[in-house]
């Protein structure tokens, strides 16, 4: 579970489109929205076992998106991002 943590931590790059979103509808079984600016996303890697499959998630990181993040993704996208328009989100990711 290590392991997988530290590849989504590495890998995270906003400033590039992401190429494999089918694969990212294989891996999240569902996202559940907090609030507006905070989610929990649950994913498929491990057997769970039958009956208790919504109950025995552990969070294995948290990740937040700051400013400086989703300023990169916008002007990626030929748009802009004002500091006034952006507060920060958090997204955990569970499995």
């Amino acid at each position: 579970m290590e392991v997988f943590s530290s590849m989504v931590i590495e890998d995270l790059d906003f400033s590039k489109p992401i190429k494999h979103s089918s694969l990212v509808d294989i891996i999240v079984k569902k996202i559940v929205a907090n609030t507006t600016q905070d989610f929990n996303w649950y994913l498929n890697v491990l057997p769970r076992e039958e009956g208790n499959e919504d109950r025995d998630y552990k969070k294995i990181v948290e990740i937040r998106i700051g400013y400086e993040e989703a300023k990169k993704f916008r002007k990626n996208r030929g748009a802009i991002l004002r500091e006034n328009q952006w507060k920060d989100l958090v997204v955990r990711i569970m499995a």
